[in-house]
């Protein structure tokens, strides 16, 4: 189970408030744009068949850290110790309850605030997503699923209309979900015609909008989403008439097409309930055209620039994406009359815009002004070259003294220690350099602009080692997968909290680095980079604590043994007012202040029987809930009979809560 960490539980800094704001905000982004917006991103979602090592399994393994460099030791951290395995099965089936054979099952993790929203864009660059078939009696299963994980899953028949299971969160044991039953779903119709009512041949494209946000590129969530049910593609006849069946339920777009006129669109067709069929006629009007180049600051076409068109009045909003020629020239068709943002992007290049365009200009210019780079050498104490390394641009944040990291850094292997960084925006910046055999390096700070900026030679430092062990405050025995981590000295527990997960650089510009405890409660932490740093040893089941201690290159410490003590903690199950199990619902715990007024403290989701379990937790007031799947993220702010509870936890003992959410 996943729980809360150590000393973070104290109160959480961000007001229900703060959090009802940001969740509006998204639904009525959602309502509102169609299309989802490019977004660059540092690599693709991966689909596993056999989800032995995903992604978040091969980095605690290989033992990485943010920064790139491995502090952990095969003795002292076996990936057992972090990461636990289950088993999770179910059925897919028809209304009469028939096994479905071949069904595609596809589970999705669903990223947590902290990573949706985190400064480490490798936890944002590739989401782990799993597949099975379902076999000849319908049945699947996934055997080696991470632990504490929570995933959202897909189901996909070609002869059904596609379906939202039931939310998974992965136990270190066997759990089997509700079966999912598929039906012939829903069925959207209509006629398409012009201005005059003549009917056209017009195509017809419908679109499920995503409920989350999930990294992917324009042309990779196509793909996926043609695959899954989520888009299809029809033509309509000679008389204008066309028919999409095999519906999801769910809120979609529909689009018609037709050479020479403009796109028409409606937004949102919700398909809910028992309205199994829909008429939407859709009528053409006279195409209008936004056309142009995209080319340089020194007037030099650009190539297959990307060109984002997108309609800000009148409602309803519009968006397209097409590339530039060779030539650079770009040539929008099928648009309605209304006022355009245009936007072009390019490798290399910072983004060009046009805010306010009416329709039908053709002279338009996009002129993209080429990025800033760096170079420079990597080499030893001694001068030597470092031949392997990893360099991660920080940007110095104006009028602060923080180092804000962007991206997930770029791997050299050089032989002369030779690097660039190209494709860097106009600022101030310093290097963070990572490597085998070495502390973290920072270069020294510099400012670029639209040039190559050379010299920002980096010579790395040696580090010092940390060793210790973490033991249970109670008996003085071992505490296994315990992490270590490195802060800055004036790091705090509020750091950890905040809108959006406490992700932020750290206050002393102190990289982290990480290590975990062993079977005999032993760390090792290797290559430290040198400063007065605050370690923080956390473990699910214990309240965290920390230790000031000053590091330099090459120095030795033995901060001897992180006494850890118990937390109080709270399990549970939640359950339908029928009395079945809350599958897939969340769990959220709050700890109150003593006007009354609550904090948010940490929230999971629900496993297939409805259990839950927090730990980790400070002695207190708490008040803790449960929603439903279909309620999540909402209902929780609606305080039901049964449905909360408010309780005080004292450490080292356990509360159990048995709650009901309302249907």
């Amino acid at each position: 189970m996943r729980t809360l960490n150590s000393g973070r539980n104290g109160l959480a800094t961000i007001p229900i408030i703060i959090i009802v704001a940001v969740i509006a905000a998204v639904i009525f982004l959602v309502m509102q744009s169609p299309s989802d917006a490019a977004v660059d991103v540092d690599g693709p979602a991966t689909i596993n068949d056999e989800p032995e090592l995903n992604h978040e399994a091969a980095e605690v393994a290989a033992g990485s850290t943010r920064t790139g460099v491995s502090s952990r030791t095969e003795e002292n951290s076996p990936a057992t110790a972090r990461i636990a395995r289950g088993r999770v099965s179910g059925s897919v089936q028809n209304t009469a309850g028939e096994g479905i054979a071949n069904a595609i099952v596809v589970l999705t993790k669903k990223l947590s605030q902290a990573d949706a929203f985190s400064f480490d864009t490798r936890k944002r660059g590739s989401i782990p997503t799993f597949r099975r078939t379902t076999r000849a009696d319908g049945t699947f299963s996934f055997d080696r699923l991470p632990a504490n994980s929570d995933y959202d899953m897909w189901v996909r028949h070609q002869q059904y209309a596609p379906k939202q299971g039931v939310p998974v969160r992965a136990l270190g044991d066997d759990q089997y979900l509700p079966p999912v039953v598929l039906n012939k779903g829903y069925k959207v119709f209509g006629q398409i015609t012009d201005e005059g009512g003549n009917p056209l041949a017009a195509t017809v494209d419908i679109t499920l909008q995503a409920t989350r946000y999930i990294p992917r590129d324009n042309e990779e969530k196509e793909a996926e989403d043609n695959e899954l049910g989520r888009k299809f593609r029809v033509g309509a006849d000679q008389n204008g008439n066309f028919s999409i069946e095999l519906l999801a339920q769910g809120m979609w777009t529909l689009l018609a097409s037709h050479d020479g006129y403009a796109t028409a669109q409606i937004h949102p067709i919700v398909l809910i309930r028992d309205r199994m069929e829909m008429e939407q006629n859709l009528i053409l009007g006279s195409e209008h055209i936004l056309a142009g180049v995209v080319l340089t600051g020194d007037g030099e076409p650009i190539a297959d620039a990307k060109v984002s068109v997108s309609r800000m009045r009148p409602r309803p909003l519009f968006s397209t994406q097409l590339r530039s020629n060779h030539d650079g020239t770009f040539e929008v068709r099928g648009l309605s009359e209304g006022i355009y943002g245009i936007a072009a992007m390019a490798p290399g290049y910072s983004n060009g815009t046009l805010p306010r365009v009416k329709s039908n200009k053709t002279d338009l210019e996009l002129i993209l002004h080429k990025k800033g780079s760096v170079s420079g050498r990597i080499s030893d104490t001694f001068g030597n070259p470092v031949t392997s390394f990893k360099i991660q641009v920080a940007r110095v944040n104006r009028g602060t003294s923080l180092y804000t990291p962007s991206g997930s850094g770029q791997t050299f292997k050089s032989e002369s220690g030779d690097f660039t960084v190209e494709g860097i925006e106009p600022g101030s910046y310093r290097l963070l350099v990572s490597a085998n055999s070495h502390a973290p390096t920072y270069s020294s700070g510099f400012s670029v602009q639209r040039e190559l900026v050379q010299g920002i030679d980096v010579q790395m430092q040696l580090g010092g080692t940390l060793v210790g062990s973490v033991v249970n405050s109670l008996d003085g025995s071992p505490i296994a997968g315990a992490t270590i981590n490195i802060h800055g000295k004036d790091w705090s527990d509020d750091n950890s909290f905040g809108l959006f997960g406490g992700s932020g650089p750290d206050p002393n510009n102190v990289p982290a680095q990480s290590a975990v405890t062993g079977k005999d409660g032993k760390f090792k932490l290797e290559n430290v980079f040198s400063a007065e740093l605050l370690l923080e040893a956390t473990h699910p089941s214990f309240l965290s604590t920390t230790f000031l201690v000053t590091m330099h290159t090459g120095s030795n410490v033995d901060v001897g043994s992180f006494k850890l003590e118990s937390g109080g903690s709270v399990t549970g199950i939640g359950l339908y007012g029928d009395g079945r199990p809350l599958a897939g619902g969340t769990a959220y715990v709050t700890r109150q202040t003593d006007s009354g007024f609550g904090y948010f403290s940490d929230n999971m989701r629900l496993d297939s029987r409805g259990r839950f379990q927090f730990e980790g937790l400070r002695s207190g007031s708490y008040k803790v809930s449960v929603s439903s799947a279909e309620g999540s993220g909402m209902m929780f702010l609606v305080e039901v009979d049964g449905s909360t509870k408010n309780i005080y936890v004292q450490a080292g003992r356990n509360v159990e809560v048995e709650l009901t959410a309302q249907q």
